[in-house]
């Protein structure tokens, strides 16, 4: 499946050699700066991706600032360079594109309303410069023959075109990932509860929190830099979050009669959410591509600022592997969490004393969550059925046999992002990029019944425990 993932490789190939060999030439003018760099005879073609890889490095246009990829931004004294010189090879920043007044320059380009970013590219002298999915334009280097503010606001473009293709490429195979795991864990834990995952539309919701969080997967090191300035980038111009939910409700509200039973089926909606969101993302793409350049709609909507005037944008490859682990390693906890939320799962902390026959004191057995802490706190993951407590689940083996997880990483997860927020099952990733850290704060977080309260003790010895966190502790959906 991933052929189509290696068609770009080659076309980059020859414009890295140039990079490589231009750096090593001017490397040996004057002291090296590039520590990790190693100027060295590599071949005319590299490999072809697609067996290890899903992404490709994106071009970069030859500069004279560090191809390493850092965590701050190369410098931007141009004391020593003269900007008003249309040749005058500048380091690739966001402050160069402000220097330069690109946003302005942009907006009030000559018949730029009407001027597609073809149209553009070949006006100001770069023939076949065809970007979108599934293709790659090149910048080449500066006044070759492209010059001054022109050619700034192409490699923009070129960095800002292969951002896209990346996401697109990236897309089936991430949502791949994220539907193996959540079939395996509705099977495993709610294996006959898929209209109650599905009402309200609360799980997909948390499924479409994942998908949102594909490009930080995919760029960690943009989104650790760039999080704040990215996201509003990712949420309109690919519509990763929000494409989830909207395939959901419309592919639930048009389908007919004896279709609705697939909408109950995770599958069935992953591979409907994967086939969408591609196909938002294309349009998109196409849209800023065809619209003038100097409307929202073109070029200076999608590069107004200058975040792809940057070196961050490269060298950002990652295997399938490497994605599939970062995804599947935060995923397997938010997507556990998500079904159990659903399905009425809850924590009880502080009900029985750590004096039982299991670990350090927990309760016994493979069929029960419970966990002791080293200060002698119990805190149990049970479940609100039909009016009663359940505290033994057949299933519960699998969390650290099959997922990898243990009781204890989700009760003190979902304690202490309960404690530091005060509210119950707290999201801090509504608006940001979900990090591909499974230690993140509130990466998973249940509803604690805190029965270390007098209140809530007291009232669970009338009324029980169930009725007490619910009545008096407040908590939602039990």
């Amino acid at each position: 499946m991933f052929d189509r993932f290696s068609w770009h490789t080659n076309n980059l190939s020859d414009t890295r050699l140039r990079i490589k060999n231009d750096v090593c030439f001017r490397s040996s003018m004057k002291p090296a700066t590039f520590a990790s760099f190693q100027c060295q005879a590599i071949p005319a073609h590299s490999p072809q991706a697609g067996g290890g890889t899903v992404l490709s490095n994106i071009t970069t246009p030859l500069t004279n600032t560090s191809l390493s990829t850092n965590t701050s931004y190369p410098s931007t004294d141009t004391s020593t360079s003269d900007i008003r010189d249309p040749c005058a090879r500048l380091p690739l920043t966001p402050e160069l594109w402000q220097s330069l007044n690109l946003d302005h320059y942009l907006s009030t380009f000559p018949g730029g309303n009407n001027l597609s970013l073809e149209l553009f590219a070949e006006k100001v002298g770069a023939t076949n410069f065809e970007c979108g999915i599934g293709q790659m334009c090149n910048a080449n280097q500066i006044c070759q023959p492209v010059r001054g503010r022109d050619w700034y606001i192409l490699v923009a473009a070129q960095n800002w075109n292969s951002f896209s293709n990346q996401m697109y490429q990236a897309t089936a195979f991430a949502l791949g990932v994220i539907q193996g795991l959540a079939s395996s864990i509705v099977n495993d834990y709610a294996p006959h509860q898929t209209d109650r995952l599905m009402y309200g539309g609360t799980f997909m919701g948390d499924i479409a929190g994942l998908c949102g969080a594909i490009p930080g997967f995919i760029f960690p090191a943009v989104f650790a830099y760039f999080s704040g300035k990215i996201w509003p980038l990712v949420q309109g111009g690919t519509g990763f979050a929000g494409g989830l939910l909207w395939t959901y409700h419309n592919i639930f509200a048009k389908l007919p009669s004896d279709e609705f039973s697939k909408t109950m089926d995770v599958d069935y909606m992953l591979s409907k959410a994967e086939a969408e969101t591609q196909a938002k993302l294309s349009s998109s793409t196409k849209k800023v591509i065809q619209s003038g350049i100097s409307t929202e709609d073109g070029l200076y909507g999608a590069l107004q600022g200058g975040l792809f005037l940057n070196n961050h944008f490269s060298y950002t490859e990652r295997s399938q592997d490497e994605i599939k682990t970062a995804i599947a390693t935060v995923a397997r906890g938010r997507l556990i969490a998500a079904i159990w939320k659903a399905t009425k799962f809850f924590i009880i902390r502080g009900h029985l004393p750590c004096t039982q026959d299991g670990p350090n004191g927990a309760l016994p057995g493979d069929n029960v969550f419970s966990y002791c802490n080293s200060e002698g706190m119990m805190m149990n993951i049970v479940q609100s059925v039909e009016g009663k407590m359940v505290e033994k689940f057949s299933s519960a083996q699998l969390l650290t046999a099959k997922y990898n997880i243990t009781t204890q990483y989700f009760v003190e997860h979902s304690w202490n992002c309960q404690e530091k927020y005060g509210s119950y099952c707290y999201n801090p990733y509504k608006n940001s990029v979900l990090p591909a850290d499974p230690d993140a704060e509130c990466i998973v977080s249940l509803a604690v019944c805190d029965m270390t309260r007098k209140d809530i003790r007291k009232a669970a010895k009338r009324m029980g425990v169930l009725k007490a966190c619910r009545n008096v502790g407040k908590l939602p959906g039990i």
